[in-house]
Formats: structure tokens, sequence, C-alpha cells
């Protein structure tokens, strides 16, 4: 995150920087999930995933190859059978946790679990 910039904010800029997708800030559900990761005595990440929708037929393209070889999209069960050093470390480390006890999760009162556990804010009723 840049001086000052929300989570909001930085998850669109990074979209726009990483994949050439624009991503609108109010579309973010944020915070999805906050990992702390330790690579080694250099790197200490925080890193904040945030969820947004984006339709099926947008394109996403490598912005930074020199950075990232490319993506896989899998589901997030699926992670488990990929080698460990392929998956990003705070993704890996995210769902490490979040496996331990998923069915013990209690979300904030204003979410609601969909059919996969996936927490999601609530729908607002209609005033």
């Amino acid at each position: 995150m840049e001086w000052r910039e929300t989570a909001r904010a930085c998850a669109s800029r990074e979209c726009v920087e990483e994949c050439a997708l624009v991503v609108p800030e109010d579309a973010w559900e944020c915070p999805f999930a906050i990992t702390e990761t330790v690579i080694d005595d250099d790197n200490h990440w925080i890193t904040i995933f945030a969820l947004a929708h984006v339709e099926d037929w947008v394109k996403i393209e490598n912005a930074e190859p020199r950075k990232c070889a490319g993506w896989t999209f899998r589901e997030a069960r699926d992670i488990e059978a990929v080698d460990a050093e392929r998956v990003f470390s705070p993704l890996r480390v995210m769902l490490n946790a979040c496996a331990r006890k998923v069915e013990d999760a209690r979300a904030p009162r204003e979410f609601v679990a969909n059919a996969d556990g996936v927490f999601a804010p609530a729908p607002r009723a209609a005033v």
C-alpha cells in the first residue's frame, strides 16, 4: 500500500499494474482476509486479500511479465494439490489457517456464509 492509500484503492491500483484490469474501488469487499508472512530476515509481508466480481468475458493479462511468469486459476480447495513452491506464500498461509477449523468459524453479524463456507456481506433490508 502507498502512504494513506485505502485497501480498496490499493487493490484497484494493483489490478491495473499487475493485470491491466480496471476494478472500481467501490467494487471491493475489503478486507476479505489478512495474512502475515515472514519470508526471511529481509522480507515481512502483510497481505490483504480482497474480493471483487469480474465478468467472465473480461480479459486479464500479465502486465508485469518480468516479475510474474503467469497465473493458474484454481478452486481454493484444489490449492493443496499444487507444489507449495508454485503457490503465493501468503495465499498458502491463509488457506492453511482457514482449513484448520472452517466449520467453527464465526463471521461478524453483518456477514453470512454461503454454501461453500465463504463469508460475504449480508444482504441489506430494503428501507
